[in-house]
């Protein structure tokens, strides 16, 4: 897979920069050269840009800047005040972390930090949308800090986010592989090409993109029975913009499965997020005789976090095949290691195995 390498070297890809645009036309261009029937799927949607540097300083009791990510959706400018908790702020409505708010003298919100809870700093995405004030990330180490010194004393911080909203296009970029039966629904394969801001994001979702790359390297011309609709997503970091707008063009009826490749980490645990529940049967009954199947755990209902949601509400059966690796998600540290190719050796086996094997009429 080493000529997928390249899409590492454009840097982080989020929707509307340099690097993701190279990416879209790389991922495009390679499809096309396979002599695939492929083409792009243009939306627009309310983006959000960082677009500087931004900072969380501790001004009292200590003096020290915290380690610190901005949420994508934050809103710009400066937020000075007392720090108070005020509950939890439940990240893609799946991870519950410390919600804290800070207070101006004349006792208004004028910011927002979410303390992490299981890991360090790193970034997410405000679900809700884009919002109007600064919202700032600690790891789990400052977040707990913060709780001490907020048993005894009054907390104080400045915040700076430098970020802004716009308008932006992506490109969903879609193959059609495969020979449609009559008695056969066509099963979907996606993975997001687009990264947060500020990492690279090999394991997320370079690995998923590089998977199902190689995917349709391997199955193109073949005559593959059934029909394949395979949909390199955009926007999966920006509230899922990308399928949401794809599954808004579709007639669901026509679909066996959406499977969906995101996220391929280090570890040796595979996790699936599937469903309806006939459909684990049938994947957990298919992928627990196969040799590349790494210990696995099912997530059902599937968690909301990732491109197969949209789908999933329309009553689309789907799997999603994850190497949970929050170790290193959205952050700088996110950067291609040879376990991560191995693991994406046997997802690609398995997503391989899965279609070959899915009897959906």
């Amino acid at each position: 897979m080493d000529q997928w390498k390249k899409i590492l070297d454009f840097g982080p890809r989020p929707v509307g920069s340099p690097a993701h645009d190279k990416t879209m036309e790389f991922i495009y261009q390679e499809m096309k050269g396979l002599g695939t029937d492929v083409h792009k799927e243009e939306f627009w949607f309310p983006g959000w840009e960082n677009r500087g540097t931004s900072y969380l300083t501790l001004k009292s009791p200590e003096k020290r800047q915290l380690e610190s990510w901005l949420f994508l959706g934050s809103g710009n400018g400066d937020a000075e005040g007392e720090l108070r908790w005020i509950g939890t702020n439940y990240i893609w409505n799946m991870y519950g972390w410390d919600l804290y708010a800070i207070f101006s003298e004349e006792q208004e919100i004028v910011g927002y930090v979410s303390g992490r809870i299981g890991g360090d700093a790193l970034s997410q995405t405000l679900i809700e949308g884009n919002g109007e004030l600064p919202h700032f990330i600690v790891g789990e180490p400052e977040n707990e800090r913060l709780k001490e010194l907020l048993q005894e004393h009054k907390v104080s911080v400045q915040g700076h986010a430098e970020c802004g909203c716009r308008e932006i296009k992506g490109t969903n970029i879609i193959v059609h592989m495969g020979v449609a039966e009559s008695n056969r629904k066509k099963i979907m394969i996606c993975a997001h090409y687009d990264s947060m801001y500020n990492t690279v994001g090999a394991y997320d979702n370079w690995a998923g993109t590089t998977v199902l790359m190689e995917f349709v390297k391997r199955y193109s011309g073949s005559g593959q029975e059934g029909e394949l609709e395979i949909v390199f997503t955009d926007g999966e970091e920006c509230r899922l913009a990308g399928s949401v707008y794809h599954a808004g063009k579709i007639d669901p009826g026509e679909y066996a499965c959406v499977l969906n490749i995101d996220g391929i980490g280090r570890g040796n645990v595979m996790e699936i997020w599937g469903g309806a529940e006939w459909f684990n049967r049938k994947v957990l009954k298919l992928l627990s005789g196969n040799e590349n199947t790494l210990d696995f755990h099912l997530k059902w209902p599937p968690p909301p976090g990732s491109d197969h949601k949209p789908f999933y509400d329309m009553g689309i059966p789907v799997c999603m095949l994850t190497v949970n690796d929050q170790g290193i998600i959205h952050t700088p540290k996110d950067i291609y290691d040879d376990s991560i190719e191995k693991n994406m050796n046997k997802i690609l086996a398995l997503v391989e195995y899965l279609v070959r094997n899915l009897q959906i009429e």
